[in-house]
Parts: structure tokens; sequence; C-alpha cells
């Protein structure tokens, strides 16, 4: 096994929203490598999908573009989309 840094923990953790033993386990599986750490996890379920994660970002950016250029009237629906989408 290998000893690893809290900053590699804490970076898979940010990367994958699972939780610092989780990520400290699969780091220690992976021999300190974040990406096969994150692969790890991801067949365990514990990891987030980056993907989907990408893809939320882009939708509210658009949203609050749309919402910038249409006024606030907007703003109401668009709390309203993403407290449904983050609860999902």
């Amino acid at each position: 096994m290998v000893d690893v840094p809290i900053e590699l923990t804490k970076k898979l953790r940010d990367l994958s929203g699972a939780g610092m033993m989780e990520c400290k386990q699969a780091l220690e599986e992976a021999d300190g490598d974040v990406d096969k750490a994150y692969a790890i996890l991801r067949e365990k379920g514990i990891a987030k999908d980056r993907v989907c994660l990408v893809d939320v970002t882009v939708r509210l950016f658009q949203r609050l573009l749309a919402v910038h250029h249409a006024g606030a009237r907007q703003v109401p629906q668009l709390l309203d989309q993403l407290d449904r989408h983050i609860h999902h």
C-alpha cells in the first residue's frame, strides 16, 4: 500500500464527490493514481458522473444567460428548475 498524501485524497474527493475514507482507500488500491482511483470509485457506484456534472453546469450557464437577457421575471422559474434537478 502507498502512503496517500491528504492533497491527493482531497483532489479525488473534489472530482468524485465521494467521502474522504472512500477516496483514501481507492487511492491506496490504485497506488496513488487519481485516475485509477476515480475508476475504482465509479465501479463501486460511489463517484459522481463527471459528464452529468458538466452537462448540468452548461445548462445552468445557458439558463443564466437567458435570464440575464430576458430580465428578472424568469428568476423564480430558474430556481424552481434547479431545485427540481438537484433533488431529482
